[in-house]
Formats: structure tokens, C-alpha cells, sequence
């Protein structure tokens, strides 16, 4: 029975926040999955200080359920990237699970589908539901696509499974993935996206804060699209201000202005194109900053529990 089993060891990391509800029909898809096809695994829930009785419904199920799991547990509220990117340091696969959410929306099938995809030569494979986007997070992707020089196009995103190869590939490009899908994307690995159907809708908490942070820390970490449109700015204000000053030249060459009101203009307008080519140097400059900033940045865990 166990030669029919697959041979690479499997690392499962799922990310949970207050998912009490969510946590039993998960836990039961992923590990009757995982026992049936792999001889070795391990399932790795990574607890973003949830506040509810989610670690409590684990363990109930626990007993009454033959398997074993870690529990890794964040000293507070560090948001999906952190918290994920403190699970996957601890898996030990050869291949990693990583689940944004737990909510299943899909086909279990779907599981093993992305893990012979990966056989075939793609480190690493995305699960994506068709039609999932919503208005705005279809215009994040639209800017961020548009301005970030990427191997591929970055869109929503259910759950994705990595290679061995590509977490060593992405942790030495930095110690701290400020946005795993953006890393992968510019791993220089190949990358398999499958879209699928849903089989049932699913409650999604918006994080709405969170997100918008997450996104415009990454439009300025992985794109041009800030330090571009100050430039854009500055050329408008500086043809602004050319205009301004041929007008004051004109006023004072006519004698059709007020004694003072040329010097004051001129000094204005110089001011405040020069204020404006400030402003993209201190944006680029803080771009830069930043990608340092965040390859410094660590996750802090309060600790690991080993529940069977």
C-alpha cells in the first residue's frame, strides 16, 4: 500500500484568523487528502493571534480524529504575509501547500491536481477561482501589472504550491517576502496558474485596512508607479510655472502690474517647481529605503505546539 503512496514529503501551511467555523471541514479535506496520497506529511496551521475558539475546535477535533499537527502561534496580529512567511520557514517539504485562507470553495481533486502539475516540471502552481475579482482588487492588479517589470501577471489568488527549489530561490532574493505572490512571480521559475469553478460561496473577511496598506506598500516596493507619476507632476507644475513666468515677464515688460507683484510671482513659481522636483527625489529615495527596510523586517512568534 505504502509503494503506491507518493514518495516527496508534503508540507501543508494554512493560515487561520478566527476561522472557528471553518477550521473542522479544512482540517478533515486536507488530512484525509494527504494520508491517502503521501507517505509522509505534515499540516502546519499558522494562528494570527486569533481571538475566537478556533485553536479550542482543533484540538476537540483532534480527539476524536487520528492525526497530528503544528500550531504555530503569532506574539499579536501580524497580518497574512508575515504569519504565512513565519509557516512556510518551518516547513520542511518538498514540496509546500501555502493556503491563504481555509474556506473550500473547490473540488479536493483540485489539491492533488496542482501537486502532479508541479511534477511537470513547474515549481510552482496558484489555484485561482474564475470570475473571483472584485472591482477594486481588479484595479490594483490592472496598476500593479501595468508598472512592475514581472515574469508574469499577478491576479486573486485561493492557494498555491511551491517547490523546495522555489523557496530557496525566493529566500535568497530576501530574507522577508513583503508579498510572496510578487517574489514567485520574479523568481525566474516556471509558474502554472489553474482557474477553477466554484462549488459553493464562501464568507470572505475584507481586512479592507490590511489590504490597503499590503497594496500600497507593494506598488511602491515592486513598481514605478509612484516615482512615475511624481515625474508626471513636476512636468505639469514646471509648464505651469514656465507659463506663470512668461505671464509675470509680460506683466512687467507692459508696465500693467503693481510695484513688487513680479518679484513676488517669480520667486513663487521658482519655489514651487523646485518644490516639486524635490518631492520626486524624496519618493525615489524612499523607494529605495524601503526595499531596505523590509529585508530587515521579522516575524515574531510566541510559540509552536505540537498537537496530536
Amino acid at each position: 500500500m505504502n509503494a503506491e503512496k507518493e514518495q516527496n514529503f508534503i508540507s501543508l501551511v494554512a493560515y487561520i484568523h478566527n476561522n472557528e467555523n471553518e477550521i473542522q471541514e479544512f482540517y478533515q479535506i486536507a488530512n484525509k487528502l494527504l494520508k491517502k496520497h503521501f507517505l509522509n506529511y505534515e499540516i502546519i496551521f499558522v494562528n494570527d493571534a486569533s481571538s475566537d475558539q478556533t485553536i479550542e475546535r482543533l484540538k476537540e477535533i483532534l480527539e476524536k480524529e487520528e492525526g497530528s499537527l503544528s500550531v504555530v502561534t503569532m506574539s499579536y496580529f501580524q497580518g497574512l504575509e508575515k504569519t504565512m512567511q513565519a509557516g512556510v520557514d518551518l516547513a520542511i517539504g518538498d514540496f509546500v501547500y501555502e493556503f491563504d485562507m481555509i474556506a473550500v470553495n473547490y473540488h479536493s481533486e483540485l489539491i492533488m491536481d496542482m501537486y502532479f502539475k508541479a511534477l511537470q516540471n513547474q515549481d510552482i502552481v496558484v489555484a485561482a477561482e474564475k470570475n473571483s475579482e472584485k472591482w477594486l482588487s481588479k484595479q490594483f492588479y490592472r496598476v500593479f501589472n501595468k508598472y512592475a517589470n514581472m515574469q508574469y501577471k499577478l491576479g486573486t489568488e485561493r492557494f498555491r504550491l511551491l517547490s523546495r527549489r522555489a523557496i530557496n530561490r525566493v529566500n535568497s532574493m530576501s530574507e522577508h517576502l513583503p508579498y510572496r505572490k510578487a517574489s514567485y512571480a520574479t523568481a525566474g521559475l516556471n509558474l502554472k496558474r489553474i482557474e477553477y469553478e466554484k462549488i459553493k460561496d464562501i464568507f470572505i473577511p475584507s481586512m479592507k485596512n490590511e489590504k490597503i496598506k499590503l497594496a500600497m506598500n507593494n506598488l511602491i516596493l515592486f513598481t514605478d508607479f509612484f516615482y512615475k507619476w511624481s515625474v508626471r507632476i513636476a512636468i505639469i507644475m514646471m509648464c505651469i510655472t514656465l507659463f506663470v513666468v512668461s505671464y509675470t515677464v509680460f506683466m512687467f515688460i507692459t508696465r500693467a502690474t503693481i510695484e513688487g507683484w513680479t518679484t513676488t510671482m517669480l520667486f513663487l513659481s521658482f519655489g514651487f517647481m523646485g518644490l516639486f522636483i524635490f518631492l520626486t527625489m524624496i519618493i525615489k529615495y524612499m523607494d529605495l529605503l524601503v526595499r531596505l527596510v523590509f529585508t530587515k523586517q521579522k516575524y515574531l512568534i510566541r510559540n509552536i505546539e505540537k498537537i496530536y
